[in-house]
């Protein structure tokens, strides 16, 4: 017998006994139920999070798959578990003993509801039979007891355990009970999504257009939940009746084809539900909406707008994967995402059919527990049926050096899947499996014969040895040119990789690559452009030899291409020459080497052709040829060439294929105002930061002239703070008046880069401040586009000026008391946007000095000017408001209190309510985006609520207006812990 102090839970209800062991110095605990023992000392044990449930159960000798399974069953309550594991039947609980039991049963039907919806709270009354106020007190009643059934968060009511409860109480269900529910899940289940009656790219804003389903989704998922309860368990024989014959009739009329696609998309949150429930019944119906040739079904892959994308398709593959995991189930499921891979309209989302197909028959992986043979005996009836879908998924499974798998959506209630083991022999039958299909599917088809060969490098050597086999017949039966090409350039591009690599562990051996090249040379295009195009479809092609230095590598580049455009100048002429450059990627490239492989006395016939074309490839071609010649011959090929008259577009395109210098500029100058106008507004400007200065402004000023402003910008943000700020003003009143013209601005992200930099440069500058910040004033909606937007000069003179900031804020909203007449134009909106902006991006607190110190006579009389201002423009209310939002961001003072002294003075001395709210508004948006756990609960909320409530207890004597200010801030943040710990809890039902 020990001495040792033991830990004893002492649960019955007398407490002569925890005296007696508390005085032996044992530690008692004692269970309590919701309510009592709050005089006491008394720990709240939270439930367990569901990985440490999980974990638990493991440690204790269950497979992780079961532990889920019991996390489902049983809520995480310990007396639901002890229940659930015992192999001798446990005596009941209270609540699942008459007269209890005939109350719960038909609340566990409706397994949960939300008691702020009247519709749930009527249909409950309908179900139970009684006023909800008798309903709610049975529910309260049993949520408050030990072991309670119930659970009450927020306005939910559920069950903690579903299956432990219907374990419980089944016996007590009547025929009665069935047929109530029966009637009442139909009807609630058959009731269209209003929706349906917006748009797609409107139906994100369903809450705000007060169009929302009729009843809960807690209620709708509650019924369907029993529905695969009352399957399941009469499956299993504990629910006596057959009941899963009546779900299935069910279920076969709610998803019926007369009831159309709506019926299927307002019950897309259900779908995986009601196909767990009634397996065979769902995939009927869902083949039955997919037979005609455009089936009305496909309207459930539409993207929905909003600020992520949605498609309720998604519920559907999840369906289908949780249906798939059952072999009975495979060929089918296999069958229905075939068809809808076939007609998938694509969309925003990555998740569509063909990714579901291919994460079920995952050779390494499988989101099914069927056997293999079972696996490739579905995939085989998909390439029967659907062959280019059973095609893609083939392709989808070929052996890969690395690969991404994911687990698939699995059953809830019924059977524990375990995802199979795949051993390393069951995995190389699958793979030749797969390949064996591959070849056969392929037959003789270029296009698939060329995707095959890329991927050849993993292959088993018997089976890639079939596969070139196989090609080599291809090559010697094919004639059509169009086929064999494709497969000529897979097999180059094959042969070109691995020759490139040759030490590379995934190069092919030597044999197989001789094998390759044969069969590259058996199909060798005939047509010198076909033959040569790929050397001028990358800057640096992989090539029939190992990669060396960039230098070295470059000249051999350099000869294949001057070869490669002879042999074509040699077979097809000039003409051919301008069909490869129309052909490649590059076309400048192809003038390059026709450059270093032409005669001076050839050149002009050759530009002329080029230069003179309507094709733009042919233009960029000639710009290459011109680029070459000038590289190699300099100025006296220039002035050689020119000597003879030639057409000004002729003359103006030389030009643009030379470097960007001052000698070629002032080229464009001497040849006379239409040329030198032209080169201008065509050019692309290439200069760097060391280009002489001098450039650098002649090029800008040129660009002005010609009214190209947006690309002279481009030139100035990669000039740094090199340029005058006097140049830097004129380009960005360039581009104001080019956007004020309709001109449309550059979308891509460096004409905000370049923006941006420009700014920085002014900033640097020595232009006067006030007209840095007219400019940011303009731009302001672009620059806080950008993602290093600089610190604005603009609010250091709204720091300055009141008088500027009451023109924002008359600029931003109307006036409180008067009504104004004046039509609303374009441009009032256009500046009530940017002021707004303004104002919203304001943080510097007026009279702050470098050194972030604020000078209280500086801030009051700016206070105190801008409040007159804005009360004379009758926008007193709000413009408090927007002084409250820059207060707000006033630094902790040197005390350790925020906000600092000298705004708490003004903050006391003014006590206006209008300032204190818009500081209050501005300290909750600070907080900006922020991230949590989906079952965190409301931390960090309480944790900004003490941080402010510390403020509050320091201020409370000396600044008690401020402190009341904080401890509003606090107040909110503690009412944002309490909604966030019941959305946690929420969350945290299953």
């Amino acid at each position: 017998m020990t001495r040792e102090p033991l830990t004893i839970i002492y649960c019955r209800d007398d407490t002569a006994g925890v005296i007696s062991a508390v005085q032996k110095g044992h530690h008692i605990l004692v269970p309590l139920t919701h309510g009592r023992g709050r005089n006491i000392d008394h720990l709240v044990l939270s439930r367990q999070p569901p990985d440490a449930f999980v974990r638990a159960l493991v440690e204790a000798g269950l497979s992780e798959e079961r532990s889920w399974a019991l996390v489902r069953e049983t809520g995480r309550s310990i007396t639901a578990l002890q229940r659930r594991l015992t192999a001798v039947a446990a005596s009941a609980p209270l609540w699942a003993l008459p007269p209890a039991a005939h109350d719960l049963i038909p609340l566990l039907l409706a397994d949960s509801w939300d008691e702020q919806r009247d519709t749930d709270r009527e249909l409950l009354v309908e179900l139970v039979g009684k006023p909800y106020e008798e309903t709610s007190r049975i529910a309260v009643t049993w949520s408050q007891t030990a072991d309670a059934p119930l659970r009450h968060i927020g306005s939910t009511w559920t069950f903690v355990a579903p299956r432990d409860a219907w374990d419980q109480l089944s016996t007590y269900l009547t025929p009665g009970h069935l047929e109530r529910f029966v009637v009442i899940t139909e009807r609630v289940l058959s009731l269209a999504d209003p929706r349906l009656d917006l748009a797609p790219n409107e139906r994100w804003l369903a809450g705000i257009r007060h169009k929302e389903p009729v009843h809960s989704l807690e209620l709708r998922e509650g019924l369907t939940r029993s529905l695969v309860m009352l399957s399941v368990l009469g499956d299993e024989g504990v629910v006596e009746g057959r009941p899963q014959d009546v779900v299935r009739h069910v279920i076969a009329r709610i998803l019926s084809p007369a009831a159309g696609w709506r019926r299927w998309y307002s019950l897309a949150p259900l779908l995986q539900l009601l196909a767990e429930a009634a397996p065979d019944e769902f995939l009927t119906a869902l083949h039955e909406h997919l037979r005609p040739a455009v089936p009305e079904l496909l309207h459930l892959f539409e993207d929905e707008g909003g600020y992520f994308s949605h498609s309720e398709h998604t519920h559907l593959l999840w369906a289908l994967e949780v249906l798939a995991w059952q072999p009975q189930y495979l060929s089918s499921v296999s069958l229905a995402l075939g068809r809808l891979a076939s007609l998938d309209p694509g969309g925003k989302l990555h998740n569509r059919p063909s990714n579901t197909l291919r994460g079920i028959f995952l050779l390494w992986h499988p989101n099914t527990i069927a056997s293999l043979r079972e696996r490739f005996g579905a995939i085989d009836l998909l390439l029967k049926r659907e062959p280019t879908v059973g095609w893609e998924l083939i392709c989808m499974l070929l052996p890969k050096s690395y690969d991404v798998g994911e687990t698939n959506a699995q059953p809830q209630w019924r059977t524990v899947v375990a995802p199979p083991a795949v051993t390393r022999g069951e995995h190389f039958q699958g793979v030749m499996g797969v390949l064996e299909r591959a070849c056969r599917a392929a037959r003789m088809q270029g296009v698939r014969l060329a995707l095959l060969v890329k991927e050849i490098g993993q292959w088993p050597s018997d089976v890639r040895d079939a596969l070139l086999t196989q090609i080599r017949t291809f090559a010697q039966t094919i004639t059509d040119d169009g086929e064999r090409f494709i497969m000529w350039e897979a097999l180059r591009e094959v042969v070109h990789q691995h020759r490139s690599y040759p030490d590379a562990e995934w190069v092919l051996p030597a044999p197989a690559l001789e094998v390759l090249e044969e069969l590259m040379r058996l199909l060798t295009p005939a047509d010198p452009v076909s033959r040569y195009a790929w050397l001028f479809a990358d800057w640096w092609p992989a090539l029939d030899r190992p990669r060396a230095d960039l230098i070295e590598n470059d000249a051999y580049l350099s000869v294949a291409r001057q070869e490669a455009v002879g042999a074509t100048l040699r077979e097809r002429g000039t003409a051919g020459v301008m069909a490869l450059g129309r052909t490649g990627q590059y076309p400048g490239l192809v003038g390059v080497a026709m450059a270093d492989i032409t005669r001076e006395a050839e050149q002009q016939a050759f530009l002329l052709a080029t230069l003179g074309s309507a094709h733009k490839s042919d233009r960029v071609m000639g710009m290459g040829y011109s680029s070459r010649c000038y590289e190699r011959g300099g100025e006296q090929w220039l002035n050689d060439l020119l000597a003879t008259p030639l057409p000004d577009n002729i003359v103006a395109s030389i030009l643009l294929g030379l470097p960007s210098a001052r000698s070629v500029w002032e080229r464009a100058r001497a040849m006379g105002d239409r040329i030198e106008e032209r080169y201008w507004r065509e050019v692309g400007v290439w200069l760097t930061t060391a280009s002489p200065l001098d450039d650098v402004v002649f090029a800008v000023e040129h660009l002005l002239r010609v009214d190209r402003p947006f690309v002279a910008l481009q030139l100035c943000g990669h000039q740094g703070n090199r340029l005058p700020g006097e140049l830097l003003l004129r380009v960005l009143d360039a581009v104001t008046e080019s956007l004020a013209g309709g001109v449309t601005m550059p979308s891509d992200y460096d004409f905000l880069w370049a923006l941006e930099q420009v700014f920085t440069a002014l900033q640097a500058s020595e232009v006067d401040e006030t007209a840095i910040a007219r400019r940011e004033w303009t731009y302001l909606p672009l620059l806080s586009r950008g993602h290093h937007m600089p610190h604005l000069l603009l609010h250091r003179v709204l720091a300055r000026e009141p008088s500027l900031f009451a023109d924002a804020v008359r600029a931003a909203f109307r006036p409180h008391h008067r009504e104004e007449h004046e039509t609303i134009t374009e441009n009032d909106r256009a500046r009530a946007s940017v002021a707004y902006e303004c104002l919203s991006s304001f943080h510097v607190v007026p009279g702050t000095d470098g050194e972030g110190t604020i000078d209280p006579l500086v801030l009051n009389a700016w206070v105190e000017e801008a409040r007159r201002l804005c009360a004379a423009d009758d926008r007193a209310a709000i413009g408090d408001q927007q002084i409250g939002h820059v207060l707000a961001f006033a630094p902790v003072g040197p005390d350790g209190t925020w906000p600092s002294a000298a705004v708490r003075g003004v903050l006391e001395r003014i006590a206006a309510e209008d300032i204190e709210t818009g500081m209050i508004v501005s300290v909750r948006n600070q907080r900006g985006v922020f991230t949590k756990g989906l079952t965190d609960g409301g931390a960090q909320e309480r944790g900004l609520a003490a941080s402010y409530r510390t403020y509050a207890t320091a201020l409370a004597i000396t600044s008690p207006r401020t402190a009341a200010m904080a401890r509003r801030i606090a107040d909110s943040y503690e009412a944002d812990a309490h909604r966030e710990d019941v959305r946690a809890a929420q969350r945290d039902l299953g």
